[in-house]
């Protein structure tokens, strides 16, 4: 009853990035099913605790940031219907960036919010070009969702502490 049939495993593997050694069952259960019984896409999350250039495959993933001493993380260009999400997973002493890639562009829009209260970081018309999880002051759990429409990254952020996220650039 628990059989895989081994071509769909095979599959899986190949559209999916599952190493040889993982079996199949296991990329089945990590893969999204529509209501058909078809794979319609896969969930990632990788940790990162290096700088980074996402690349277009890698849109719906989540990102752990995992190093103390952050790094930069930079998007690809734009393109209608790319999402990442990126969560603290180490506070860091020195900042995370996500980067639009671009100086200058102004394409990053969008809020922050913070539970503490305080009144937080909103760039809707100017737009900015990066977002800072704060040195020393994002903590674990913060978290960050980018999605575009092509031409702009909207930007959705959620932090503990006041100043924990920044829009800037």
């Amino acid at each position: 009853m628990n059989q895989i049939d081994p071509h769909l495993a095979e599959t899986l593997k190949t559209l999916h990035g599952a190493s040889n050694s993982e079996p199949p069952a296991a990329s089945l259960a990590r893969a999204l099913v529509n209501v058909n019984g078809v794979v319609a896409a896969q969930a990632r999350r990788v940790a990162l605790a290096a700088a980074r250039t996402l690349d277009v495959s890698e849109s719906g993933s989540t990102f752990d940031l995992d190093l103390v001493g952050g790094f930069t993380v930079t998007l690809p260009p734009p393109q209608a219907g790319m999402v990442f999400h990126f969560n603290v997973k180490t506070a860091p002493t020195t900042a995370y960036i996500v980067s639009s890639g671009s100086a200058n562009t102004d394409i990053m829009i969008g809020h922050v919010l913070s539970s503490s209260g305080a009144a937080e970081d909103t760039e809707t018309t100017a737009g900015g070009d990066q977002v800072n999880f704060v040195a020393s002051t994002a903590v674990i759990g913060d978290k960050l969702t980018v999605d575009s429409d092509g031409t702009n990254w909207y930007v959705s952020a959620k932090c503990a502490a006041a100043g924990g996220i920044t829009i800037t650039g």
